[in-house]
């Protein structure tokens, strides 16, 4: 051994990188995905999971670490949903484990990971709301079905304002005043009521009686919207 070598250090006494560690996290849209139904069209999509995975780069921050793998499930769901696009919105939790497989495959260059689940995968509520719509549209039988539940409820919330649903029918009136409603009474003041019980009806809310200081229908107990006086509803 030379007088220099002595000083060396051994190639194998460098201190090795340490490996990052697995994360946990939990994913989900903070807006609702579009997506193109095949039967329905443009619906959105909520969708929640989580995972577990270990960065490629050891050196990753870990302050953002969580945040950053977040957003890039959150990219690749987005790429993955739109393959399926013109598919039915009703078979995608059944492809849960598809799109699983394709997110994982996206961030296989930045990241291992050891499991990803998608927990709920469906349409939001408005959405929901549209197809149930267009659902009855090319449904006779199911439009015929709401319209009569429409129709029932009209009918109770009259009732439960005092009146006769039956007296207060819409008939035929002169061109210019279409669809106008026959009353019951000559006294403005009772017609006016007539007309916001009508109202209520047709909006399907059930009001429990008529404000004594100023007439206006009111919907709960307690005090009046309109004057602010107390209403109660008469046994």
């Amino acid at each position: 051994m030379g007088f220099f070598d002595k000083f060396k250090k051994p190639a194998d006494t460098e201190a090795a990188p340490a490996e990052a560690k697995p994360i946990g996290i939990k994913f989900s849209t903070p807006n609702p995905l579009p997506f193109m139904d095949k039967k329905f069209g443009s619906v959105f999509i909520n969708v929640a999971g989580s995972a577990t995975m270990i960065p490629e780069d050891p050196k990753a921050d870990p302050n953002n670490i969580a945040e950053l793998a977040r957003l890039k499930i959150l990219t690749q769901l987005n790429v993955a949903l739109s393959g399926l696009n013109h598919t039915s919105y009703e078979d995608l939790p059944s492809r849960s484990d598809d799109i699983s497989k394709e997110i994982i495959q996206g961030l296989s260059s930045e990241y291992k990971i050891q499991t990803l689940t998608i927990d709920s995968i469906g349409p939001d509520e408005m959405s929901l709301k549209m197809i149930e719509k267009k659902k009855a549209a090319l449904d006779p039988e199911l439009a015929a079905k709401q319209m009569q539940e429409a129709v029932e409820k009209a009918r109770a919330s009259a009732i439960a304002a005092g009146y006769d649903p039956d007296k207060m029918a819409v008939r035929p009136m002169p061109k210019f005043v279409p669809d106008a409603p026959a009353f019951s009474s000559n006294d403005p003041a009772e017609v006016m009521k007539q007309v916001e019980a009508m109202k209520a009806a047709a909006a399907g809310a059930a009001i429990l009686g008529f404000c004594e200081s100023c007439g206006t229908p009111f919907s709960r107990e307690g005090f009046c919207e309109n004057c602010g006086s107390p209403v109660a509803k008469k046994d």
